[in-house]
């Protein structure tokens, strides 16, 4: 009887309007944050009369007043948040009540500056009434009648709830998903103990900011919704993706259709992935639905690919990229992620209801779990993360500073190297672009990687030794898909390296460079003393991109000092052999510690290769410590690499959650994973329930049961290298 009773109060001309949770609002904050996704008419309190969409000058329909008398003509807004606070108003045929000058209000076609309203409210009677202030003007809406003149000045009004179904929808990629609870969300709740559930160990959602953020196209998020932020790439991309230099140097794709959404007519694809991005936050939340408990984000930048695309940009007459150096980078990313968190808050209703949660600490990432939330930690994969590259200045005190600044940032995961050697230790010889790496590091070194003859247990690399024959078309895939101002541009650049290259190097034994060679620089004196300082803060230390001998060392370092707080995030350590009946010796040490591996997830196959051989010995080092064994997935989504290719499934399909999932749909676009694998990180879901099925009928069923303990895994490690 009293929801009833509330109901009608919320349905008639009352100011009071309904929270998420079907209770009024408490507070002012409430009262506006349970505006979200709200369908409203805005009303006079002093004369009733109701907003209307107007015609003026020459009788073009383009503004706003209050002109209606009546409900049944008053127009239907539907409030649509920009961040906390502040609203777009779109009307019934998806135009926005804007302002570009004092009391004025126009309807514009899409949204800008000016249709960004802050709101608060103002509790009146037992109720609350409303002041929208605009974000151009900084002046309050008005009361403007037909006549242009401002009777009576009023700057409160009455928002009053209609049925969803009186207004136009908000655009927006759709989650797919059926279950028992009104929030889909609720039925991720858990206890906050033994977590059911699997980590994501090594994942880019904030990747668009690569290169100067003219590398990876569209956003996990814009004020403006969809639209703007899974927009045409053709702006970074260029027209029909002539200038994605990267994606054309490193993908199996050409030229592309650069149009984004509704249409999406190339992108997202499996093979986009590399210049494209997957990481939509409604793709992520799709995602968390599946069991992903935990996420961890690494940052991501190398500035000499930055530099590249600034040499780039000036060849096509282009705005610069923003700052290469990494401090500044990681810091975008970090602002980025954070605005992401308040953004789906707003989505959600308010402060802390939203799905997304960055966390510090392990009890604060169980506590988020335990509420039905997604666990987000902050890392660094940056080749240049401590600017202690060999053309620059590095001691103890910088590395003391850079670690400081970014532990106080909230980054609690760090490579100490990626790419290229650092002054702190050497860097797996990456293959199968370990030359390319070779020339980066020149670039950023000032010298060629050395190597020396593999331990016999190591799976080495080859390398090539000069004199080179650089063929720009071979170096790039698809260098008859450049613009003819960008193809110049490479000549030119390749021209020069391979002067450079074939004046100074490099010359190796063809006795190691043919197949056996591996990076012979370790961990330096000014590794150790950032090994130390990261375990002093305890800071998770990520060995995947070392150099065997720089491994080695670390582990060292942490056998000493009993520190479980290692992690190889997607298996890419130097001499990974879990592809071969004798797992990876180092990881092997590392799980004894108390570490914690993620492997790569491009297809179920390659997962079950990389996992099941090294999987037993793993498990036994584990168990024999008393540590749960756990292996997570490494995504590694715009990690410049392809995803997961499509394979046989069958829709729709229920998850162990009791999650049923459908085909997803993002505009006009709907996605199966039998045609197009995992497109982008909202097919997660497809993904894990393929490893289910494959894993479970192929015997392998220990498999899927250690990836689903592998968020509880992850936090007993992260626990204990917090004690």
């Amino acid at each position: 009887m009293k929801n009833k009773m509330l109901l009608g109060r919320v349905c008639g001309l009352s100011v009071l309007v309904m929270t998420a949770n079907a209770s009024f609002a408490a507070t002012t904050q409430e009262a506006v944050d349970s505006l979200a996704q709200r369908c409203v008419v805005i009303q006079s309190p002093q004369s009733g009369a109701f907003i209307e969409r107007s015609k003026g000058l020459l009788g073009v329909v383009q503004r706003y007043g209050f002109d209606g008398n009546n409900l049944s003509s008053a127009e239907r807004f539907y409030l649509k948040p920009a961040a906390l606070g502040e609203f777009l108003l779109m009307d019934r045929v998806e135009s926005f009540l804007s302002s570009h000058a004092p009391s004025t209000t126009i309807a514009n076609n899409s949204p800008d500056k000016g249709s960004e309203w802050r709101i608060s409210a103002v509790a009146v009677n037992g109720g609350f009434q409303y002041r929208l202030v605009n974000s151009n003007t900084g002046k309050s809406l008005d009361r403007i009648y037909r006549n242009g003149l401002i009777i009576k000045s009023e700057s409160q009004f009455n928002l009053q709830q209609r049925p969803a179904s009186e207004c136009k929808a908000f655009p927006e990629v759709e989650l797919n998903v059926v279950t028992s609870s009104l929030n889909p969300h609720d039925t991720m709740r858990t206890s906050r103990s033994n977590i059911r559930g699997y980590v994501d160990g090594h994942t880019h959602m904030s990747a668009e900011e690569f290169g100067g953020g003219i590398t990876i196209s569209g956003h996990t998020f814009h004020r403006w919704g969809v639209k703007h932020a899974l927009k045409d790439c053709k702006d970074i991309h260029g027209e029909g993706g002539k200038h994605d230099l990267i994606g054309l140097a490193v993908g199996d794709y050409k030229s592309h259709n650069t149009t984004g959404w509704p249409s999406f007519s190339e992108w997202p694809s499996t093979k986009m992935a590399v210049t494209h991005t997957g990481y939509y936050y409604k793709w992520v939340e799709r995602a968390h639905l599946s069991g992903l408990r935990l996420m961890v984000v690494y940052t991501v930048d190398n500035e000499v690919m930055c530099t590249i695309n600034n040499a780039a940009a000036v060849a096509l007459g282009k705005p610069l990229p923003k700052s290469c150096d990494t401090l500044n980078s990681v810091q975008r990313q970090v602002n980025d992620l954070f605005a992401l968190q308040d953004y789906v808050d707003a989505q959600s209703g308010g402060l802390n209801k939203g799905f997304f949660r960055i966390v510090r600490t392990p009890a604060e990432a169980r506590t988020v779990i335990a509420d039905g939330k997604l666990a987000v930690v902050i890392g660094i994969e940056a080749s240049e993360t401590f600017n202690c590259s060999g053309r620059n200045f590095c001691d103890a005190n910088k590395l003391k500073s850079r670690l400081d600044t970014y532990h106080a940032m909230g980054v609690r995961s760090i490579f100490p190297v990626h790419k290229f050697d650092t002054q702190v230790g050497g860097a797996t010889l990456d293959t199968p672009s370990v030359d390319i790496m070779n020339m980066g590091n020149f670039i950023d070194n000032g010298q060629y990687f050395g190597v020396t003859a593999c331990d016999p247990s190591i799976q080495g690399n080859k390398l090539l030794s000069g004199p080179f024959d650089l063929d720009p078309a071979k170096l790039l895939k698809s260098y008859d898909e450049l613009s003819p101002v960008l193809k110049t541009a490479v000549n030119v650049a390749v021209t020069g390296a391979e002067a450079v290259i074939n004046t100074v190097g490099p010359r190796y034994d063809p006795a190691v460079a043919n197949g056996n060679a591996c990076n012979s620089k370790g961990l330096t004196s000014l590794g150790v003393q950032l090994i130390n300082g990261m375990i002093d803060r305890k800071m998770l230390i990520d060995v995947d991109h070392q150099s065997t001998l720089m491994t080695k060392a670390v582990l060292d370092i942490a056998e000493a000092r009993g520190y479980s707080g290692l992690v190889a995030s997607h298996g890419d350590t130097d001499g990974n052999k879990m592809d071969s009946t004798e797992p990876n010796f180092n990881l092997v040490r590392l799980t004894k510690l108390g570490g914690h591996i993620s492997a790569l997830t491009r297809t179920t196959e390659s997962f079950k290769g990389l996992v099941t051989p090294g999987y037993k010995a793993m498990t036994r080092a584990a168990n024999e410590k008393g540590y749960l064994a756990g292996i997570g997935i490494g995504s590694d989504y715009n990690g410049l690499i392809k995803m997961a290719s499509p394979r046989p499934f069958t829709y729709p399909f229920t998850n162990e959650f009791g999650v049923r999932f459908d085909k997803q749909v993002s505009g006009n676009r709907t996605f199966d994973f039998s045609v197009d694998g995992m497109a982008h990180y909202g097919l997660l879901p497809e993904l894990m329930e393929s490893y289910r099925v494959s894993l479970t009928n192929s015997g392998d069923a220990a498999i899927y049961e250690s990836m689903m303990n592998s968020a509880e895994s992850y936090l007993q490690m992260w626990e204990r290298a917090s004690r």
